[in-house]
């Protein structure tokens, strides 16, 4: 495997976490709009990106594989 194919797997491995990443702060935004804001946006996007790649990881440890919907289940 070339660094090519490394890079696209890698990116495709984390997909699911980085739009997950980008799309709960600012849904969490439009929900409650009355409350302050905690942390900006790039901030808690960046935190849930992490989380949701070590959860992501933690999966492909324990299930050997990724891809598993509990995996996600537990990243939602």
């Amino acid at each position: 495997m070339d660094v090519t194919a490394i890079i696209v797997h890698l990116f495709s491995f984390l997909a699911p976490a980085a739009a997950l990443a980008l799309c709960l702060p600012l849904i969490g935004r439009l929900w409650r709009r009355s409350r302050p804001l905690v942390a900006s946006w790039w901030r808690q996007s960046v935190l849930q990106l992490a989380a949701c790649a070590g959860v992501l990881s933690g999966g492909l440890w324990l299930f050997g594989r990724d891809g598993m919907m509990a995996t996600y289940l537990a990243m939602v």
